[in-house]
């Protein structure tokens, strides 16, 4: 199964003997009635050049509010085009109404969401950023899709990209790469956790398998075609239209990568500084 759009995604390039740091920049205020966004009181791009970082690092602004907030996830196409996830209905879905809300914050809704586009229609959008004249500068700002809820991971595959919106695992194929879908999303999972949406599943990557994989955080509680869990890394095949939970356990991850030897480690909670390494049926700090 090829990532089609992603096949240079893990390529890094140096320039001179700095390392070039892919650099969002967040503005935390607007000071006065200036119309650019500014944090601690610098624009963006004089913000990143105060950044202080290790010997041998380089920070360079690539793109900025306000055609980039909350960015949940981040990846390249094989055009060398970024994407962005802008996880903007966070912290609450739209079109629910909170029943009950329990002694954890596990919130329990109204009902469970129709898929896009017949449910409620959220601010979260997958956005492509284009560096057309090659400065480094993404100048351009395109929406593959919007009106998202509460969509926290993509991944690009089998002619079209694959979205992550609690409780559904979307498909969106794109054959002719138009960047428009070619259709409505076909809906491949159901059952994922939504009772806190800081531990929705996340970080949607294709495995050297084949597979296409996932977190899901703590403190809410999936049910996939029978299989009940909690936090953890599940994975789907496509093809097989198999799901299997991968591994369980490992606090709240939000992040979840392979290395160059097929290992898989994913990020957690607690602990520290400390990456989990999951192994089919374990994990090991």
């Amino acid at each position: 199964m090829s990532r089609d759009r992603n096949k240079n995604s893990r390529k890094h390039s140096r320039t001179s003997s700095s390392i070039r740091v892919l650099f969002f920049f967040i503005s935390l205020s607007v000071i006065g009635t200036n119309t650019d966004l500014c944090a601690q009181g610098y624009p963006a791009a004089e913000a990143a050049g105060k950044m202080t970082v290790a010997e041998g690092l380089q920070v360079e602004l690539v793109a900025s509010e306000p055609e980039v907030r909350q960015p949940v996830a981040i990846d390249f196409d094989n055009r060398g085009r970024l994407w962005v996830l802008q996880y903007l209905q966070y912290p609450n879905p739209a079109g629910l109404k909170r029943v009950k809300v329990d002694r954890y914050s596990r919130t329990t809704y109204d009902r469970v969401p129709e898929p896009p586009p017949q449910g409620p229609r959220g601010a979260d959008k997958l956005t492509i950023l284009e560096d057309k004249d090659g400065d480094g500068l993404c100048e351009s700002a395109t929406d593959f899709i919007d009106g998202l809820n509460l969509a926290t991971g993509f991944a690009f595959g089998n002619g079209g990209v694959y979205v992550l919106q609690t409780p559904y695992l979307l498909f969106y194929p794109d054959r002719n790469q138009d960047d428009i879908p070619d259709s409505e999303p076909e809906v491949l999972l159901t059952g994922f956790g939504m009772e806190d949406t800081s531990s929705l599943s996340n970080s949607l990557i294709f495995g050297p398998d084949g597979w296409l994989y996932g977190n899901q955080g703590t403190n809410i509680q999936a049910n996939i075609r029978g299989v009940q869990f909690e936090q953890g890394v599940w994975r789907y095949h496509h093809g097989r239209d198999q799901f299997e939970l991968f591994c369980e356990g490992g606090g709240n991850p939000w992040g979840l990568d392979f290395d160059a030897d097929g290992n898989l480690f994913y990020s957690t909670n607690h602990g520290g500084y400390v990456m989990h390494h999951g192994v089919q049926g374990a994990y090991l700090e």
